[in-house]
């Protein structure tokens, strides 16, 4: 059973990527996908490997964290954008 700590460590993740949905551009669905992919590595993968939240190792931890995963998205987004011509491509899976 999940325990309150985990369902709001979940909203914490989840949350700051809510407003790219509201943005009418591109560069706010080439974030949004950025940052969707990278939340799962860094906020839901490596949950086990912060320390409590309590402690003032987890608040050390947490400007690295953060800068890195900005980083990461922000050249995710830019490589989304510069690479435009690759959404053109249709996927399709056929069974036989």
């Amino acid at each position: 059973m999940k325990s309150w700590r985990d369902t709001w460590t979940a909203v914490a993740i989840i949350s700051p990527g809510i407003p790219f949905l509201f943005m009418n551009n591109r560069w706010g669905k080439a974030t949004f996908i950025a940052y969707t992919l990278t939340a799962g590595l860094f906020g839901i993968l490596m949950a086990g490997e912060y320390p409590p939240v309590e402690t003032r190792w987890f608040w050390k931890a947490m400007p690295p964290i953060v800068i890195i995963h900005s980083v990461i998205v922000t050249g995710l987004a830019m490589l989304d954008l510069d690479l435009a011509w690759i959404h053109s491509f249709r996927v399709s899976c056929s069974v036989g």
